[in-house]
């Protein structure tokens, strides 16, 4: 869940709204509740695990698990999405295909300065075990990372990416995971991922 400065919430719902494929919502402090978007499980996505990013001009983003160019395949599939904090309606910035540019995003994004989003996929990539991926604001995405699951080095990732720098909550930091760091950009990012030995 986010809040922005006038003290509204935002956030999704894995179920529910007019298709029962998940929503985004806006919630006033008053306990007013608005649905700013019904997924559909198709090209807009659907079932989304994860919360929302706010951007300073009041857009959303976020991902869906299902629906997005996947959803006639039955691939994973998934969409990362952009939608208004002020309107209701969402548009996909990136259709997961399930293939080499990921599939099945579990997890949220994070947002830099120039508007790119960055996040993982569960399934997909190169070994079929993931990617953690880039998303300029135009829509094109870039592999940055293929988890293979090989020697040790992860797959399946089911948390996003955190600014390197960033502290992992004592709260994770005992569970049996591997880090995984990578350069992006001159910008470093560490993602947890499970390890399937």
């Amino acid at each position: 869940m986010v809040r922005d400065a006038q003290g509204n919430l935002y956030g999704t719902t894995w179920s529910g709204g007019a298709w029962n494929l998940g929503t985004v919502y806006k919630l006033e402090p008053s306990g007013k509740e608005t649905v700013l978007h019904s997924f559909t499980g198709g090209a807009d996505g659907g079932n989304p695990a994860a919360g929302v990013v706010l951007d300073s001009a009041g857009n959303l983003y976020g991902t869906t698990v299902f629906g997005g160019a996947a959803s006639q395949t039955g691939i994973p599939g998934g969409c990362s999405f952009q939608g208004g904090s002020v309107r209701p309606g969402n548009r996909a910035l990136h259709g997961f295909t399930g293939l080499s540019d990921g599939g099945e995003s579990q997890s949220g994004v994070i947002l830099d300065r120039r508007g790119n989003l960055y996040g993982t996929t569960y399934y997909g990539g190169a070994g079929d075990q993931g990617v953690v991926y880039e998303i300029e604001p135009s829509g094109q995405e870039t592999v940055l990372y293929n988890f293979t699951n090989a020697n040790g080095g992860g797959g399946n990732p089911i948390a996003g990416v955190i600014p390197a720098g960033s502290r992992v909550p004592e709260s994770q930091a005992h569970k049996p995971e591997i880090l995984v760091l990578l350069q992006a950009q001159s910008l470093s990012y560490v993602t947890r991922s499970r390890s399937r030995g």
